[in-house]
């Protein structure tokens, strides 16, 4: 398994280095070297997924789009209101087209 792990040295501190992984598994370590450090937080991940600890993934559905609730809800309404209002969202787009030249 492979994961992100950031390695900066410590300010303050002379020749100390950390290196520190993030959730799920965050954990730090330091080191006088970076490969030192790096080689510590292996260890203490490691030790972390031998006394048991894993990882899963989880499957979760995706909710519902709102949207899809009202999505054509007006489709089958026979109303000359709404006609218009059809008729002047295509009127209106048409002219939008011509002032920007398309065609």
């Amino acid at each position: 398994m492979k994961i992100p792990v950031v390695v900066e040295k410590v300010k303050g501190k002379d020749m100390v280095y950390q290196a520190r992984s993030g959730e799920p598994l965050a954990a730090s370590a330091e080191g006088p070297t970076p490969d030192e450090a790096l080689r510590k937080l292996r260890e203490v991940l490691t030790e972390r997924i031998y006394a048991g600890t894993w990882l899963e993934e989880l499957d979760i559905p995706a909710a519902e789009d709102p949207m899809k609730r009202i999505i054509g809800m007006y489709e089958d309404v026979d109303d000359e209101t709404w006609e218009d209002f059809q008729r002047v969202i295509a009127e209106n787009r048409k002219k939008d087209d011509e002032d920007l030249g398309i065609r």
